[in-house]
C-alpha cells in the first residue's frame, strides 16, 4: 500500500473501482470473521485513499453517489465512466433468433452470492407452469439441490476453444438471462448476454438497474423475492415476441454504451475536466 499522490506528485492520480467496502457491508457480503475494529480501520483508509486521488472512476452511477455520501469525495471529482464488456471480436447479430423455446441462462461463479439457489428455488415453480422450460446454470464448481429441467454445466472458459464454443453456443440457443445476485457491483454477463441478444432479468439494485430498463431490454426483481422471481420468468418466457423486440435492444445498448472504446472516451473527457 502507498500513496499515488506522494509517489508521483506531478501527476493525476485516479483510481477506478467496480465496488467499494461501504457497498459491500450493505449487502452482508464478504466479511464473516472480520472484527468490527478491522472493518472501520479499512473503511477509514479506503475513505482517506479516496480523498488523496484527483478524481475518482466508478463503474456506476450508484457507486459515484456511494463514495460522494459514504466517503465524502466533492461530486465534482467522482465520475461514473461505466465499464465495458470483457470481449475482443463482437458476435454478429441473429436476425432470425427464435425465443420460443423457455431457456434461461445464468452465469457466476460465486452461485450463492450470484442469488443461484434461490433461482433454483424459483425455477421449480417457473416447471410447474411451464413444463418445457430449461435453467443452464454456469459457472459454480457443483450445485446441490438440483431439479428436473435444470442443466449443470461447470466453468466455461472463454481461453479453452472447446469451453468458448459451448458457452457462445448457450448464449445463442438461451432466450432469458437470469441474474438474482445478492449483491453484485457491476455484472459483466448481463451485458454479454445483451450482445448475444438476450433479455436480462436482474435484481433491482446496484449497477444492475442502470443497465436493464423494465419492457425495454429485461426486467428487475427485489432482492431474494422467488415469488416475484418465479412470476417474472414465467410472463417473461411466455411472451417469445417481447423477448425478441427487448433482446435488440439490449444488443444496441451494449454496443452504444458498454465497450471499452466507449469506456475510454468518457475516462478521456474526465480526465480533461481535471
Amino acid at each position: 500500500m502507498f500513496s499515488l499522490p506522494d509517489a508521483f506528485p506531478q501527476k493525476k492520480s485516479i483510481s477506478y473501482h467496480d465496488g467499494n467496502l461501504s457497498e459491500l457491508l450493505n449487502s452482508g457480503f464478504g466479511l464473516s470473521g472480520v472484527s468490527r475494529q478491522r472493518i472501520d480501520q479499512a473503511l477509514r483508509y479506503e475513505e482517506e485513499v479516496a480523498g488523496q486521488m484527483t478524481a475518482i472512476f466508478t463503474f456506476s452511477e450508484s457507486l459515484r453517489q456511494s463514495f460522494i455520501f459514504d466517503y465524502h469525495v466533492p461530486a465534482d471529482r467522482v465520475f461514473n465512466v461505466g465499464g465495458g464488456i470483457n470481449l475482443t471480436e463482437f458476435p454478429p447479430a441473429n436476425p432470425h433468433k427464435n425465443y420460443t423455446a423457455p431457456r434461461i441462462l445464468f452465469i457466476g461463479i460465486e452461485f450463492v452470492r450470484k442469488g443461484g439457489p434461490q433461482l433454483l428455488d424459483a425455477f421449480r415453480i417457473v416447471r410447474e407452469v411451464l413444463p418445457a422450460a430449461e435453467l443452464h446454470i454456469v459457472g459454480p464448481a457443483k450445485i446441490e439441490n438440483s431439479s428436473a429441467g435444470v442443466v449443470f454445466h461447470g466453468r466455461l472458459s472463454k481461453t479453452d476453444a472447446g469451453q468458448k464454443q459451448k458457452l457462445e453456443s448457450l448464449f445463442r440457443e438461451c432466450t432469458l438471462f437470469v441474474l438474482p445476485a445478492l449483491y453484485e457491483p457491476f455484472g459483466i454477463a448481463p451485458l454479454e448476454a445483451m450482445l448475444y441478444q438476450l433479455p436480462c432479468l436482474v435484481t433491482d439494485a446496484w449497477a444492475l438497474r442502470e443497465a436493464v430498463t423494465p419492457g425495454v431490454n429485461g426486467d428487475l426483481v427485489a432482492r431474494g423475492s422467488i415469488d416475484s422471481l418465479s412470476t417474472k420468468i414465467i410472463q417473461l418466457l411466455s411472451n417469445p415476441e417481447r423477448l425478441a423486440a427487448m433482446g435488440q435492444q439490449g444488443r444496441e445498448l451494449v454496443l452504444r454504451q458498454y465497450t471499452w472504446s466507449a469506456v475510454a472516451g468518457r475516462m478521456s473527457a474526465a480526465i480533461a475536466d481535471v
